[in-house]
């Protein structure tokens, strides 16, 4: 179970700006939580993509440089400028689409969004707050991201520390709405099928019917015996 969180009321403004709520269906007022699997290739297609923009970025500025003469005292100050860009890209990249839409483009594909724990829209420093947590996880081996197997929220210490969870954008089939379609549309398909058996069955005993007076009228009629 979890604990209790400590975060700022329903409505409640942070840093002296009101938070836009998150309009949630209201279908389902317990919203449904993301589990570890569905989290983890969220993240691997956000690491691709931040790794396919930063190898187009470096290979585009290296192609642009090859064409100077560079010191390798230079190429020192540049390759350390580049490693700067790259964590500012990593820190830009989750920060600004978790206090914006609160989805990165693999929680998009997935289907998943960060919000407080008062689902409401995280604010900047929450999210880089977080982001830093997802950090501290990592170190120990991960262990940080166990919790997320067996809390009710699915919380892991990244969630905790930034005051976040992690929420399905869409609930979860319901397999009572999908079944009853289902075994309406084989009533039906049952339905049919047997009116298709009746009417080929009524057609083929009146071809039979047809063909057995078509044979008495074409045979001759027999003259009285004498």
């Amino acid at each position: 179970m979890d604990d209790p969180v400590q975060d700022a009321p329903l409505g409640a403004p942070e840093n002296g700006a009101p938070v836009e709520p998150v309009q949630i269906d209201p279908e389902r007022a317990a919203p449904a939580y993301a589990g570890l699997v569905t989290r983890v290739i969220a993240f691997t297609i956000d690491a691709v993509v931040i790794n396919v923009v930063a190898i187009c970025v470096a290979g585009a500025v290296a192609l642009g440089l090859s064409i100077l003469s560079i010191t390798p005292k230079q190429h020192g100050v540049l390759v350390a400028i580049g490693s700067v860009v790259w964590v500012g890209w990593i820190i830009g990249y989750f920060v600004l689409f978790w206090s914006s839409t609160g989805q990165t483009p693999g929680n998009r594909v997935m289907r998943i969004q960060v919000l407080r724990s008062d689902l409401r829209r995280m604010h900047f420093l929450q999210a880089a707050r977080r982001l830093l947590g997802l950090f501290l996880a990592a170190l120990p081996l991960g262990l940080g991201f166990v919790p997320i197997l067996f809390t009710d929220r699915r919380r892991g210490f990244q969630d905790r520390f930034g005051g976040s969870v992690v929420v399905l954008t869409e609930p979860p089939p319901d397999p009572t709405k999908t079944l009853a379609p289902r075994l309406a549309g084989a009533e039906v398909a049952a339905t049919l099928s047997a009116n298709a058996n009746g009417s080929a069955a009524t057609l083929a005993a009146q071809a039979a019917a047809e063909a057995r007076l078509r044979e008495q009228r074409a045979q001759p009629e027999q003259d009285p015996a004498p």
